[in-house]
């Protein structure tokens, strides 16, 4: 049985029956929120249509780094070239790597090399060269199985 027939809220400051309160088991006397159903709908609406004009806000302010996280930055001209010069610049710095890969793709895409699941049983896999002059001997590992591998060959 509760001890109070009537509570006040802490917004409107009426004097209401429990049961105009939503529960809130944080609050020891009485088991129920401090501001009244109404209040509390309000409360929310106001906040909602505030987070609305802060979101606009922000990404007014934002363009340029919202661009960049959405993806729409790579669709500009400027990050397409600097993707080409960045792929070139591997290229030419690693012709043998390059041409290992493009050999696995073209295996891959013709079905003459078919990927196999990774030691751990992740079927996710990608193709690790141990020697790149045998382009099509390669072993199937998952991503985080490849980066261990890379970073205990390489210590």
């Amino acid at each position: 049985m509760q001890r109070f027939s009537l509570k006040i809220c802490s917004d409107c400051r009426l004097y209401l029956s429990h049961e105009e309160f939503h529960r809130d088991n944080r609050n020891k006397v009485d088991g129920r929120q401090a501001k009244c159903k109404e209040c509390k709908h309000i409360y929310q609406m106001n906040r909602k249509e505030l987070k609305s004009v802060y979101d606009a806000k922000y990404r007014e302010k934002n363009k340029e780094h919202l661009k960049v996280i959405s993806g729409e930055y790579r669709k500009t001209d400027k990050y397409k070239r600097m993707h080409y010069l960045s792929n070139k610049k591997y290229r030419e710095n690693n012709p043998e790597k390059y041409s290992a890969h493009k050999k696995v793709n073209i295996a891959k895409i013709s079905g003459k090399l078919i990927p196999s699941l990774c030691k751990c049983g992740s079927d996710k896999v990608h193709a690790h060269h141990h020697d790149y002059s045998k382009p099509l001997d390669v072993e199937w590992l998952c991503s985080p199985c490849h980066k261990f591998l890379h970073r205990t060959v390489n210590v």
